[in-house]
């Protein structure tokens, strides 16, 4: 009796694995960086619409932004999108995946739906930081995201 549903449950954890293997991905480059003063906006990441998004900053040099974080490397992705805004643990030297399973709503908003088509979400990277002692997003890098 056990067995169907150990059967079942392996069935949707090999379905979600190979869900995650068709996300669409972005490489975080410097050029896309729409925070800096001298930034073309106009360059921006198009991907497909989809239940999640593969991140991969493993080449991009933080070294320069870390004096906007007081010397420390970003440890926070900020996903801001039409259902509401959502964060996760970050390392630079890691891909990352973000979905409903990594994406925790940031002030109470509702859980991560996906990336869904004719949306423009912004991706970030940084670090929270306490201001008047209140929890501030600190971004180093955003861009804008087309959802196809």
């Amino acid at each position: 009796m056990r067995l169907p549903i150990v059967l079942s449950l392996l069935f949707f954890v090999f379905a979600e694995i190979a869900l995650a293997q068709n996300y669409s991905t972005i490489e975080v480059e410097d050029k896309y960086n729409h925070i800096k003063p001298s930034a073309d906006k106009s360059i921006q990441y198009t991907i497909k619409a989809g239940k999640g998004l593969e991140v991969d900053a493993t080449k991009m040099d933080f070294t320069t932004l870390k004096k906007y974080l007081d010397g420390k490397d970003p440890d926070k992705i900020f996903v801001i999108c039409e259902n509401g805004t959502y964060v996760t643990n970050f390392n630079p030297s890691e891909k990352i995946t973000l979905d409903k399973s990594t994406l925790t709503p940031y002030n109470g908003n509702t859980k991560f739906l996906g990336f869904i088509k004719g949306d423009t979400p912004i991706i970030s990277i940084g670090s929270i930081k306490l201001q008047n002692k209140q929890a501030k997003m600190a971004q180093v890098w955003a861009t804008t995201l087309i959802v196809e």
